[in-house]
This record gives C-alpha cells, structure tokens and sequence, in this order.
C-alpha cells in the first residue's frame, strides 16, 4: 500500500491557494467537490483517499501513518535518483558528464547530438536542465551523490507537505482528540457543512453554489 503514496497527496488534497496558507480542513476537503457532484460520490472519491493513506491497516490516519508515508516516499525519491544517474553515466565511471548528458537526452527525441533539428527541441533542453542542476560544484559533470544532494530538495519539500497535511487533519477533523482521524468523523464534518453548502436542497453540489459558500 505504501507504494500508492505520492507527493501529490492522493487525489483530494492539493496545493491550492487556500491550502498552501492553512492547514486543511473540512472547508479544504470540500474545494476538491467536482461540480454537481452528489455526497456519496464525493465521499466515495474522499473514502479511497484515506485507503491509500492509511499504511497501517487500522482505521484512520494516525502519525504512524504519516510517517511511514514520508519514509516510502523519501526511499522513492532517493530510488528514482539513483535510477537517474545510472541512465546518464554511460560508460559507468561514476560521473556523467555533459556530453554523457546529451547523449541520453538527444537520443530519448530521436535525435544525435549535433542534429541541427534538435537545436531549440524543449524536450531535449528541458532533459538536459533536469539532470544537470545537480551539478552543485560547476563542473559540468554530475555525480550520483550531487543527484542524491539535489533530489533531497524535493524530499524537504515533500516532508513539509505531508506534516502539514497530517498536522491539519488531525487539528480540523479530529473531533474525539485522539489523533487519529477516522473517516467517521470527516463524514460527520461534511454533513454538518452540506446544508450550507448545497442551499437548493437538491443533493448536488454546483460550481455556483461552492463559490457561494467560500466566499463565507
């Protein structure tokens, strides 16, 4: 289950505006409500959230499962990596080098490197930028501890992310205090908010009606 886990934070949460200022909470769950989308289908969609983050097996999302959500994906962040720079060191001297980097990069659009045609190609650039910022030290080669050092960027991003996600969760929606979120007590959040949110009675959810409630 862990391996379901991404930095996207499943598909419900995300950084919204809303979001990247506050923990989320009830009202940020609900900025995910697709458009004249009915309660059971919105707590289907939140339901298998919580399945994909719930690493431990017990009901409810609880700090252990925040953890181990942090560790699965920094040993997948640091696996792609490794990955990475074994694609781009060619001849397996421990340093890819520029023109290492370019190989890889003009033959993945089909081009050799010198190909006017390639000149300008944005997936070609963009290949070459994405694994030559980790050449901290300038010396247009890259080493796989500079790419383990620049893709530990991404993991500090990522372990703000999920901390401020769990930190959220637990303060916004765990009603019992026992720090541990159950999906109960979201379903017991979102109902307490439906009447205000769906103000026709009708048991769908406008895009009309969402702007109306945010804007409360």
């Amino acid at each position: 289950m862990m391996n379901r886990l991404g930095f996207a934070v499943g598909v419900l949460i995300c950084a919204t505006p809303v979001f990247a200022q506050q923990p989320p909470t009830m009202r940020d769950l609900l900025s995910q409500l697709r458009s004249f989308e009915t309660r059971q289908g919105y707590l289907d969609r939140l339901e298998q959230f919580f399945v994909n983050r719930d690493v431990d097996g017990i009901a409810g999302l609880s700090a252990m499962d925040a953890s181990a959500g942090i560790a699965a994906n920094t040993e997948r962040f640091q696996r792609k990596a490794l990955q990475r720079f074994a694609d781009h060191d060619l001849d397996g001297d421990g340093v890819a080098t520029l023109a290492e980097v370019e190989q890889v990069s003009h033959g993945r659009y089909g081009f050799t490197v010198g190909d006017p045609d390639a000149d300008g190609h944005s997936g070609v650039a963009r290949s070459i930028e994405n694994v030559m910022r980790a050449d901290i030290d300038g010396d247009t080669s890259v080493t796989q501890d500079e790419m383990l050092a620049a893709e530990q960027e991404d993991i500090d991003r990522m372990v703000a992310f999920e901390t401020l996600v769990h930190g959220g969760l637990t303060t916004g929606l765990d009603r019992d205090g026992d720090g541990i979120v159950v999906f109960d007590e979201v379903v017991a959040g979102f109902d307490a908010l439906l009447p205000s949110l769906d103000s026709n009675g009708d048991g769908r959810i406008t895009s009309k009606e969402q702007s109306q409630f945010a804007e409360r």
